[in-house]
């Protein structure tokens, strides 16, 4: 499970909601985070645990192609 948005050639719809608090694409405030996302993860990782599923969270890509 991708937790941070990453736009991909078949995949570029927008996220509901972003890590950080401000305005995409680039009013970001990075040294803020966004309360709501974390709850938001925190309860789709709880709705996986329910019936024992387990996840892995992937929280940074290091294998993009832009270095």
């Amino acid at each position: 499970m991708c937790v941070l948005p990453k736009w991909y050639a078949y995949n570029r719809a927008e996220p509901p909601r972003y890590p950080f608090a401000g305005t995409p694409p680039k009013a970001w405030h990075f040294t803020r985070f966004d309360p709501a996302f974390c709850c938001h993860v925190e309860q789709r990782a709880a709705d996986l645990l329910a019936p024992g599923t387990e996840a892995g969270l992937m929280l940074f890509y290091r294998y993009d192609e832009e270095n």
